[in-house]
């Protein structure tokens, strides 16, 4: 049975996308191809992004804790982080940081103009807290993002 395709960026034929997910090199629900990356939905389907609309990829790691019981408990999760040309990020969820490292040494290899690694200026966020007794007494915090630096106030 053929999964169903679905592009992350820009659209290639069916047949294409056949022949090259059949020779791709399998890392869990990460998949890179000769001329994609691919990733398995949980429900169904494959989401594919060209190598020639990644500008950049990098590893991330998340960590979050929880309790459990009376015990804490901390979780890690893995992703392959795709860069777009227009900043855009994609970020594809994987089982282990292996598979996230060899799918960037593919990367590497098969996508020339693929840069691999991340770039700390790239969507920081900074909270700033007034330093107005009046304005720090109602509880406002001034949020600066990486649209333009507008700030935005949540109260």
């Amino acid at each position: 049975m053929e999964p169903r395709w679905k592009a992350i960026a820009e659209k290639l034929p069916a047949e294409v996308l056949r022949q090259d997910y059949a020779g791709a090199d399998r890392l869990g629900r990460l998949a890179v191809g000769r001329q994609c990356v691919y990733y398995t939905r949980l429900l169904g389907g494959v989401d594919y992004l060209p190598f020639s609309a990644v500008a950049r990829a990098y590893r991330r790691e998340e960590d979050c804790s929880s309790m459990m019981g009376c015990c804490r408990q901390s979780f890690v999760t893995h992703y392959l982080v795709l860069v777009l040309p227009d900043g855009r990020l994609k970020k594809l969820e994987a089982d282990r940081k292996e598979e996230v490292k060899q799918a960037l040494e593919l990367l590497e290899e098969r996508g020339p103009g693929i840069a691999i690694g991340f770039v700390g200026e790239e969507k920081k966020i900074h909270i700033k807290k007034s330093t107005s007794r009046k304005r720090f007494a109602s509880g406002r915090l001034q949020l600066y993002g990486s649209f333009g630096d507008q700030p935005f106030s949540s109260s």
